[in-house]
């Protein structure tokens, strides 16, 4: 099965639905954003897709984090949610059917 080549070079991964994080750590309305790079990746085949799914999880991470590495539960319980939320939106941005296969199978109860 060939994957649509039109994809973007990039998907940009940003948060909007847990900007709690951002307020938490002081920020305002910024919202924290992250661009995972696809043009390097050969989308076809199974070791493209688990990199860019690698990079998702990363940039999510990232976007995610909690401020200062803190260890407040709530705040530590609000990061993960954003982290789910955020990869769950990029591979459905993406609507690339083994991405979709892959998310699933690693995170079955979404």
């Amino acid at each position: 099965m060939k994957l649509k080549q039109n994809l973007p070079c990039a998907v940009l991964i940003f948060v909007s639905a847990l900007s709690n994080v951002a307020m938490a750590s002081g920020g305002a309305d910024v919202m924290p954003t992250a661009r995972v790079k696809l043009a390097d990746l050969d989308l076809n085949t199974p070791d493209g897709i688990s990199t860019l799914y690698a990079r998702i999880k990363h940039a999510a991470r990232r976007v995610c984090e909690a401020p200062g590495g803190t260890r407040m539960i709530g705040v530590a319980r609000t990061a993960k949610e954003c982290r789910a939320l955020t990869t769950d939106s990029a591979v459905r941005q993406l609507a690339l059917p083994p991405l979709t296969r892959l998310h699933h199978a690693s995170f079955p109860a979404h």
